[in-house]
């Protein structure tokens, strides 16, 4: 007996109208079980209890990475604030890697048009240091094209009083 399974693709028109992405922190140091010289079992020392470690930036970078690949034909190549909006915890570690991830989606910062450049330095003195970094900047707003994005803070107290004002 021979089965020959066959598969017909059936195309389909949709449209993405939501994504939502839950995760933790990347990898982190150990938050207790060092000894008094800050080494843990290992004999690895660590200088911060439970921060986030460049180990867990990379993660989270490369995850960033890939949904820049996946969605991109769904968000804009530069951070736009009509499509991501990013919450977290009040901790360290997990801001940075939130900050991590979407350094890795949004991986070029806005530029700045020539008419603007004049306009980009603050009124103050510049000694030739600074006048050397705004030659090293370029067009780019900031170094090495960096994007910032706004993390906002999750606060469970007033999570909790909206939840309790909406019933």
């Amino acid at each position: 007996l021979k089965i020959i399974i066959t598969f017909f693709p059936i195309i389909i028109t949709s449209k993405l109208l939501f994504v939502l992405e839950h995760f933790r922190h990347g990898a982190r140091g150990p938050c207790d079980d060092l000894d008094e010289n800050g080494n843990d079992y290992l004999g690895i020392h660590w200088d911060t209890l439970g921060e986030l470690h460049p180990v867990g930036m990379r993660m989270h970078y490369l995850l960033g990475y890939r949904n820049k690949l996946q969605y991109k034909n769904f968000i804009h190549e530069y951070y736009d604030p009509r499509e991501i909006y990013v919450i977290s915890t009040d901790l360290n570690r997990n801001i940075a890697s939130a900050l991590s991830h979407l350094h890795g989606m949004f991986t070029k910062g806005p530029i700045l048009k020539d008419n603007q450049l004049n306009f980009a330095v603050p009124p103050i003195q510049l000694s030739n240091e600074a006048k050397i970094e705004i030659d090293n900047l370029g067009n780019f707003a900031l170094p090495n094209q960096i994007q910032t994005i706004p993390v906002h803070i999750f606060n469970i107290i007033d999570h909790f009083f909206l939840l309790h004002e909406v019933e």
